[in-house]
Parts: structure tokens; sequence; C-alpha cells
């Protein structure tokens, strides 16, 4: 498939999800609540999960692979929010990029051709 076909189709379907929600993720969050509002958001019909952190990385990581395997029970699509090594890391679907994010060409690199990268 033409390189621009598919990107105009993985954005189209991440656009059109039913319900998207972002899990925010601090250094002062409490994960078991956390886990538990995800939790909730997936079985209330989330089908798009975004974690976005800004917690210190080990704190990160494991609190982002407990919502990635949340995240694969209800089949959601897992996207991390500007962290390549957390999305790397957790096996995420992708990643969403913001304007002072590695380049896409850089983040391929690391998660591969098949991650979903959004460039917000």
């Amino acid at each position: 498939m033409d390189e621009k076909l598919q990107k105009h189709l993985i954005n189209y379907k991440i656009r059109n999800r039913v319900k998207r929600f972002v899990a925010n993720f601090t250094d002062k969050t409490d994960t078991a609540a956390f886990l538990d509002n995800l939790a909730n958001e997936l079985n209330n019909g989330a089908d798009l999960i975004i974690f976005k952190t800004s917690a210190p990385s080990g704190i990160s990581l494991e609190v982002a692979r407990k919502a990635k395997l949340l995240a694969g029970e209800f089949d959601a699509t897992f996207l991390v929010y500007d962290r390549a090594d957390i999305a790397f890391l957790t096996e995420a679907d992708g990643i969403i990029l913001d304007e002072n994010s590695i380049t896409e060409a850089d983040t391929q690199k690391i998660l591969g051709t098949d991650a979903i990268i959004i460039k917000n």
C-alpha cells in the first residue's frame, strides 16, 4: 500500500474511534486508582487509550505495562504520548508525537514501520 494512503487510513481509524481516553499519570497519581479508572473506562467502551505521563521513567514504565495489558484485554488500541522509550518497551501500538518530539523517521527506527505514528 502506498505510504501516503496508509498514513491517511491510520489517521482516519484513530480519529473515528468510538471513545478515546487519555490516561494521565504523574508521580502523585495513586497507581491502583489509576488502573481502576482505566479499567472502568475500557469497560464503558473506550477503544483507544493514550498513555500520557510526567512521572519518572521507571514508575511510568511499570504502570504503562499494566495499562497496556488492560488495553489488550479489551482489544483497545494503546498509544503512548511523546515517549518512544516507553512505547517500545511496552510494545505499544504506536505513539503520538508533539512539535518538540524526535522525528518520525527516528521513531520508526525505534518502534518499527508497523507502529502507528501520529504527529500532533
